[in-house]
């Protein structure tokens, strides 16, 4: 969906009918899905909110604690206030959570199987159907400060997130100086 000044949000689905290109995505060549997915969706948090690793810091021992500068801690949202804490059981409500937190540092509770797929409160299925749905409403930016928690389902589902491509820390990047630069807060 594009914003008021014309550009694109992320993990927001933009439906726009198939493009023919060199007859390689005629619409007559197309054939219905035989079957949609069947996911069950979680709609409880059977850890009723409480867990204690989510506002550890990560290990320093890894790619994400080295830069050409030296050592860094990777906080993530370690330091989230409690109203920047979210519980999310669809992909709306996730992209929801990101954008009301922006850059602030942030803890999202994801509980079960997220498909980027579904909408209107995971009743609504739609594939992808052009490059912009694929860009925009097929991706999510996850931005810095912000920590990810999978939760199983009460049945013990695998927490899970599909129908999307991740994108980190991306919102920083300005392309105009050295990358190290660019991606700093």
């Amino acid at each position: 969906m594009q914003n008021v000044n014309g550009s694109y949000t992320y993990g927001v689905r933009n439906y726009l009918a198939p493009t023919v290109i060199n007859k390689l995505h005629d619409p007559s060549n197309y054939k219905a899905a035989g079957v949609l997915p069947t996911w069950q969706f979680a709609t409880v948090d059977p850890t009723g909110g409480k867990l204690s690793f989510e506002r550890a810091t990560a290990p320093q021992d890894g790619w994400h604690s080295y830069s050409r500068k030296g050592k860094v801690i990777v906080t993530g949202g370690s330091a989230a206030a409690t109203n920047r804490v979210y519980t999310v059981f669809n992909g709306q409500q996730l992209v929801a959570a990101l954008a009301e937190a922006g850059l602030e540092p942030k803890i999202v509770r994801i509980v079960g199987h997220i498909d980027l797929r579904w909408s209107n409160n995971n009743t609504v299925f739609k594939e992808y159907t052009g490059y912009l749905d694929q860009k925009f409403g097929g991706s999510i930016m996850i931005p810095s400060n912000t920590t990810l928690v999978g939760i199983n389902d009460a049945q013990g589902r695998t927490a899970r997130i599909t129908g999307t491509s991740i994108l980190i820390g991306g919102e920083l990047a300005n392309g105009a100086v050295d990358a190290e630069t660019g991606y700093k807060a």
